[in-house]
């Protein structure tokens, strides 16, 4: 029996369009300081998220990648992987709590945003940058706007340690919420130059499972059917859903 014939058929293989939480070589493409809605506004303190939209260097040759904008091939298109990455896992606040060895501790969002940039800018060759702009700015909105306007990350590609909450969406399908390393993680670097000493990823560190991951978890451990979801699941429409690939040749 010949069986069949395949020859001519294209080799193909799948990418996400989001990379995972991970050791992840990626520069900056743009970044994101917005204020949140949360009931504690209204007892006046604000919340802020501080965001960098990471890609990674281009993927394999035949690769064509992904709209920047969907479905709008003519805007462009990112040649490596993508993802928002926050730098913490809980907003930026105004903080005030005493250490353990009984100090006052005071942390401004201002003071929280700007150890982020600090750290990033001495990266970039400029070591000097955030103090001498700081000085000219009074919002820590200015801050931001003027790191992004100084394009100093423009095509540099650093090597970064990214941890992430691990959820389900609606459709079974693992998500990834990405954050940098939290201090309870005890991470000595987190971002650093290509080829320089980063910390390692480890996903039983690095990885927070969700409640809903948790309870999955544990039903099929005790031979359980998994926990229902429902269309009302906030994750319905998450831009990380694993079934998002797309096609790469070689």
């Amino acid at each position: 029996m010949a069986g069949l014939d395949l020859s001519g058929m294209k080799k193909t293989g799948f990418v996400s369009k989001e990379f995972k939480p991970g050791n992840v070589t990626a520069r900056i493409v743009d970044v994101k300081f917005e204020k949140k809605e949360t009931p504690l506004n209204k007892k006046g303190l604000d919340e802020y998220e501080l965001s960098f939209y990471l890609e990674t260097p281009p993927l394999a040759d035949g690769f064509v990648g992904f709209d920047k904008v969907f479905g709008d091939p003519s805007q462009g298109q990112y040649t490596g992987q993508v993802r928002w990455v926050k730098t913490s896992d809980w907003p930026i606040k105004h903080e005030e709590f005493v250490s353990k060895k009984g100090e006052n501790i005071t942390r401004s969002v201002a003071v929280q945003v700007a150890e982020t940039l600090e750290t990033l800018s001495a990266l970039y060759g400029k070591p000097n940058w955030l103090h001498e702009t700081a000085a000219k700015v009074s919002k820590v909105e200015d801050l931001v706007k003027f790191f992004v306007q100084s394009k100093m990350y423009k095509d540099v590609y650093l090597d970064w340690l990214i941890a992430g909450q691990e959820d389900m969406n609606a459709k079974g399908y693992k998500v990834y919420y990405c954050y940098f390393p939290t201090y309870k993680m005890k991470v000595d670097s987190f971002v650093n130059l290509k080829g320089k000493e980063v910390d390692t990823f480890n996903s039983s560190i690095h990885i927070v499972k969700s409640k809903r991951m948790t309870e999955a978890s544990e039903s099929l451990n005790n031979d359980n059917d998994e926990p229902e979801t429902t269309a009302e699941n906030p994750f319905e429409t998450s831009d990380d859903d694993d079934d998002e690939l797309f096609d790469m040749e070689d």
